[in-house]
């Protein structure tokens, strides 16, 4: 009952912009989430694959510590303290190409589609526009008729 009332009050064409807004924000609302949940997802995958690359340096580290002592050659601290240093840039290599890869293209064709769907609601709107004052120009015409007949 309230939206007759307000399209009585505001008139057709405001009470139809006043919806398509509210159109377009539950559409931004609902990609956003799509995003934000593909984002925590590839956290996830991001976090594990972070955790294998530690495991797997520690690893090395510690065969190549083992080897060093059954050889009887002194290891080299150096290399063991720049494997974390190594792992990490690769890991920042991965997130890096990733993102570039897979998240930005994404995010683009998402970026051109909302732009495409912007431009359709401005165009309704203008439809609607001048809808509306085609009709109130055929009321106003009919009104003037009426007043002709009675006079």
């Amino acid at each position: 009952m309230e939206a007759f009332k307000l399209i009585a009050d505001l008139g057709f064409s405001i009470a139809a912009v006043v919806g398509g807004g509210f159109f377009i924000v539950l559409l931004l609302k609902y990609i956003l989430e799509s995003v934000v949940s593909r984002a925590q997802g590839l956290n996830g995958m991001i976090s594990a694959l972070d955790n294998r690359v530690k495991t797997i340096n520690n690893e090395i580290v510690r065969l190549d510590t083992l080897i060093c002592h059954a050889l009887g050659v002194k290891p080299d601290t150096r290399r063991m303290s720049a494997a974390d240093a190594v792992g990490m840039a690769y890991f920042i290599y991965f997130i890096w190409k990733f993102v570039t890869l897979n998240i930005l293209p994404s995010l683009s064709e998402a970026s051109t589609t909302l732009i495409a769907l912007i431009d359709r609601i401005r165009m309704l709107d203008n439809d609607m526009i001048r809808l509306d004052q085609k009709i109130n120009t055929i009321i106003e015409i009919k009104e003037e008729e009426e007043l002709r007949k009675k006079k």
